[in-house]
This record gives structure tokens, C-alpha cells and sequence, in this order.
């Protein structure tokens, strides 16, 4: 369960038009009825880095440092919960993020900056 209360789950139904997405579930509200939010999707890592790094920022924290954090630890509490940025890190995974810093890096000498 998030922190806010709502539960993240693994999309496996087949039949859904995007099966493996993750999903969070909002709380039910008085009538019982739930609602469905849908991860943002589609961003490349380099991309989420740059996303959580103006999450980070605009939550007023030191995005250097929370993001080494994780990165080292895998610990998602490095990523402040705030818009969703805890998830997004999540779902992009720890390696992910490493391997596109690290490529950023790189990428002068990757491409043979004569």
C-alpha cells in the first residue's frame, strides 16, 4: 500500500488493453466505490530521471542526494511520495536509472567526440 492510502497493484489481466501497467487503486470512497489511476507511462529513463529530479526540486528536497540514495540503496523512501514520484521511480527501477546516468555520462566518449 503507498503512503497516501491508495494501493499499487501489477496489471495481469490479459483481456485489458495494457496488461503488466501499474495501477493505483484509490481508496474506496463512503459508497464503496473505487477508481482507478493509471501510472504515467511511456517515459524512457533518462526521462524519469529528469521528471524526478523536478518532482524532488519542486518538493523543496535535494534531488543529488535523494537520487544517489536510491540508486545505491533501492530504497524508495529516498523519493518523496509527492505527485507520485515514489511510484514513478519504482516502476522505473533502480538499474534502469543507473545504466541512463551512466550512459549520459559516458555519451561523449560513447560516440567518439574526436
Amino acid at each position: 500500500m503507498a503512503e497516501n492510502g491508495k494501493i499499487l497493484y501489477l496489471n495481469l489481466h490479459a483481456n485489458d488493453a495494457r496488461p503488466n501497467d501499474i495501477c493505483q487503486l484509490d481508496v474506496p470512497d463512503v459508497d464503496g466505490n473505487t477508481s482507478v489511476t493509471k501510472i504515467e507511462e511511456g517515459l524512457t529513463p533518462k526521462d524519469t530521471l529528469h521528471e524526478l529530479y523536478r518532482l524532488i526540486s519542486e518538493k523543496g528536497m535535494d534531488p543529488v542526494a535523494q537520487l544517489s540514495g536510491f540508486v545505491i540503496t533501492e530504497e524508495p523512501t529516498y523519493i518523496p511520495d509527492y505527485k507520485n514520484a515514489r511510484t514513478l521511480a519504482c516502476k522505473a527501477g533502480r538499474d534502469k536509472l543507473l545504466f541512463a546516468l551512466l550512459e549520459d555520462f559516458f555519451s561523449e566518449e560513447m560516440h567518439g567526440d574526436d
